[in-house]
């Protein structure tokens, strides 16, 4: 074994020290060097993750309650097609009817269609004397109504076309329109015209609230909620109020305007009645809370991990570090207890060898010494 060190002796020289040391805190050096050259990167990760996730959290807040309000506008939607379909089925009479002594033709049109949701048919006449008539199904003809709120709600309708008649107006196209003056008898009206586009008379149709609420509604709320929600059906709650704010949907059940996620108005007829969602789905911003917050623990976790990996390493370096030292000493120590006696029984050999000690009682206590 080669002892460390140049001194004759085995210790070390200063310099040789000084090397030594060197070379310990500059391995130190570069191993604190190659942490930082990972944290910083890490915590630079870290930073972006979370503005990445907070900017997560806000889209997913967003983009949540688009679904919620997707939801409501496809029941309101639903409706609208409903209460559009049967209205363009019942309404689209020919302008002939509508002429003197006429109009009784107008239910034989009306009595080959079955028209659910509508409580009350008519027709009102600007070319005929009998200009108002409603259609009795019981007896399958056209008759003169008794005045009653249905017949004011009917004429308070037909009073800005019967102002378009006298004027004159030519009307192009024409399309349904809704009267909701009286809130118990919401009026769908189609304008008929003649082939000089001149306004003749109206079909119109008086809306059977008590049909809306109990078949209409539900139906388009149940063909809806599957779409948007799946498994979450049960745990969401439409409601609807009518336009004093009173709950209409559910019945028995009183939800708390308060407790509402998102809420709109109908698009066509019931336009004054609001329909919102509400229940135990997590809000558009909780929903996006628990995201941010279930990604966030997931990158600290990442992150420790890591960490905790290059502890561990630099834990693992010291320590090898710090044996390698250890072990430096100890051959150095070995070759210095080692050296010094060589030296006396090199030197005692020595002597031994050139005859320099001649007494017997010398190369005795030589040997011994050996």
């Amino acid at each position: 074994m080669a002892p460390l060190g140049n001194n004759r002796n085995g210790t070390f020289s200063e310099s040789e020290l000084r090397a030594v040391e060197h070379s310990v805190f500059g391995g130190r050096r570069v191993l604190w060097a190659g942490v930082l050259a990972v944290l910083l990167p890490l915590t630079v990760l870290l930073g972006l993750q979370y503005l990445w996730l907070a900017d997560l959290e806000r889209n997913s807040a967003i983009a949540r309650e688009a679904t919620l309000k997707n939801y409501l506008e496809t029941i309101t939607k639903d409706v609208h097609y409903f209460y559009w379909k049967i209205s363009e089925r019942a309404l689209n009479l020919p302008p002939e009817i509508f002429g003197e002594k006429k109009t009784e033709k107008a239910a034989g049109y009306f009595k080959k269609k079955e028209i659910e949701g509508a409580k009350r048919l008519f027709i009102v006449s600007f070319l005929s004397r009998e200009s108002m008539l409603f259609y009795d199904p019981e007896k399958g003809k056209m008759v003169v109504p008794k005045h009653s709120d249905e017949t004011v709600a009917v004429w308070a309708a037909a009073s800005p076309w019967s102002y378009l008649r006298k004027k004159g107006t030519k009307i192009e196209k024409t399309t349904l329109t809704v009267d909701q003056h009286d809130e118990r008898n919401r009026i769908i009206i189609l304008p008929i015209t003649d082939e000089n586009y001149k306004l003749v008379g109206l079909a119109g149709m008086i809306v059977d609230q008590g049909f809306f609420k109990e078949t209409v509604l539900p139906k388009a709320i149940e063909s809806s909620l599957p779409k948007f929600q799946g498994e979450e059906k049960s745990e969401l709650l439409v409601v609807v109020r009518d336009s004093q704010k009173k709950q209409i949907l559910p019945v028995g059940e009183k939800a708390n305007p308060k407790k509402d996620r998102v809420s709109r108005s109908f698009a066509f007829v019931f336009s004054d009645w609001h329909i919102s969602l509400q229940g135990e789905i997590a809000s558009p911003e909780k929903w996006a809370r628990a995201n941010f917050a279930y990604n966030m623990t997931l990158s600290a976790v990442l992150a420790l991990v890591l960490i905790g990996g290059i502890v561990l390493t630099i834990r693992t370096a010291l320590r090898e570090m710090k044996l390698s030292a250890m072990k430096n000493e100890f051959v150095s120590n070995v070759s210095h207890e080692l050296r010094t006696p060589l030296s006396s029984i090199r030197v005692f050999g020595e002597f031994m060898r050139r005859g320099r000690v001649e007494s017997q009682d010398k190369v005795r206590e030589y040997g011994s010494y050996i």
